[in-house]
């Protein structure tokens, strides 16, 4: 029985030896050529068949099949509108600069004054009386 680090004639081969520092030198690319032509020639060809995968994703969005549906239409969505964020930042008012604050405040108060109108009072009856919600 061969040792495991020895190839097919036997010879003892030693384990690979990552080298100290960096793996090129500086300014030096790890791949010059770039990426080989074959890669080009493929994404050229997928998309060429870019319509015909977004047909097959149509007729599998109107399967009978939920969760293939569901997931046609995810890639679709995804590929339409970018993927969703795994995190969204969200802001206090607290958080907010006063330059980022006075932008905000035009658009708070036209939608203060539309909710208003919608409960039948008005902006400034509001601000009168801190108790009407």
């Amino acid at each position: 029985m061969m040792a495991q680090n020895s190839d097919k004639t036997g010879a003892c081969k030693m384990p690979r030896k990552m080298p100290e520092g960096r793996r090129f030198k500086k300014g030096q690319s790890g791949n010059p050529g770039g990426r080989p032509k074959a890669y080009a020639e493929v994404v050229e060809l997928a998309r060429e068949l870019t319509p015909q995968a977004l047909k097959a994703l149509e007729k599998i969005m109107a399967s009978s099949n939920e969760h293939a549906a569901i997931k046609a239409a995810e890639l679709v969505l995804e590929r339409a509108w970018g993927k969703v964020p795994d995190k969204i930042e969200m802001k206090t008012v607290e958080d907010l600069s006063d330059d980022e604050l006075l932008t905000h405040i035009p658009g708070a108060l036209a939608y203060a004054k539309k909710r208003a109108e919608e409960i039948g009072t008005t902006l400034e009856a509001i601000l009168e009386d801190s108790s009407v919600h």
